[in-house]
């Protein structure tokens, strides 16, 4: 009786931990996950003042492939949008900073009624979209509120 020689099919990597088990083949390389899409929103939330019943938020963002202004900014309260920002505020002290001309119109605002929020602490963010539907949420520290 002759015996066949075999390759094996299928290489097995363990890992320690929880149910970690992946199979790759042999022959070929694991492939590579696509990479992210690059977002080119960038920004800042420069300004946060709290008033009674109303919350006022202001920054700058723009679209750092073609320099255009934000088309909408979203602010928002624990990840849920309360308001959106009026854009295209002259902000020269951006576009000088960016050594970018075309920022010069990057500067938002947004008044935002508090009124109909129920009492509790709150995260706010701010949310940047440009022309092509991307967005990314703009940078700030931890920005917290209690509304009583």
């Amino acid at each position: 009786m002759k015996f066949k020689r075999f390759r094996p099919v299928v290489a097995f990597l363990f890992c320690v931990g929880p149910a970690v088990l992946s199979a790759a083949p042999a022959s070929r390389p694991a492939a590579k996950a696509p990479a992210a899409p690059v977002v080119t929103v960038i920004g800042w939330v420069d300004a946060v003042k709290q008033g009674p019943g109303f919350v006022d938020v202001a920054g700058w963002a723009a679209d750092s492939r073609s320099g255009a202004p934000i088309s909408r900014i979203e602010i928002l309260l624990n990840d849920k949008v309360v308001g959106t920002a009026t854009t295209g505020i002259v902000r020269p002290d951006v576009a000088q900073a960016m050594k970018r001309s075309d920022y010069s119109k990057a500067g938002w605002k947004a008044h935002v009624d508090l009124k109909n929020v129920k009492p509790g602490s709150y995260r706010l963010t701010a949310r940047g979209w440009n022309a092509r539907g991307e967005s990314v949420q703009l940078n700030s520290g931890p920005v917290n509120l209690r509304i009583r």
